[in-house]
């Protein structure tokens, strides 16, 4: 196997391993935010806590393995994107919803 193979395995393991679980642990929470916004207070703290959690993966600086880069807010963003995208034109009626969700997000 040469590096290059080597170095695409990794990425595929650290995408699959890593980013892609964040991403949807980030949307389901943004999910959360937006359909519970009648709940009251104490319940959303919670919310708050894995929030903050969360927040040192997207500070983080940039990965750099096998002389890849691997931006995982640019990634978080990247999916986020795509996501809201695709679900907005498929249901219209839950349109204003993913913008609020999007809006949570730029915060």
């Amino acid at each position: 196997p040469s590096f290059y193979s080597y170095q695409s395995l990794v990425s595929k393991i650290i995408q699959e391993e890593y980013v892609a679980p964040i991403c949807e642990l980030i949307e389901t929470d943004l999910r959360f935010a937006v359909y519970s916004k009648n709940l009251d207070s104490s319940k959303r703290n919670g919310n708050n806590r894995f929030a903050a959690g969360v927040r040192k993966f997207i500070t983080a600086p940039p990965l750099y393995v096998c002389r890849r880069k691997i931006d995982v807010k640019a990634e978080i963003e990247s999916y986020l994107e795509k996501t809201f995208y695709d679900l907005s034109t498929v249901s219209l009626n839950d349109c204003n919803n993913y913008t609020e969700m999007r809006s949570i997000a730029n915060e």
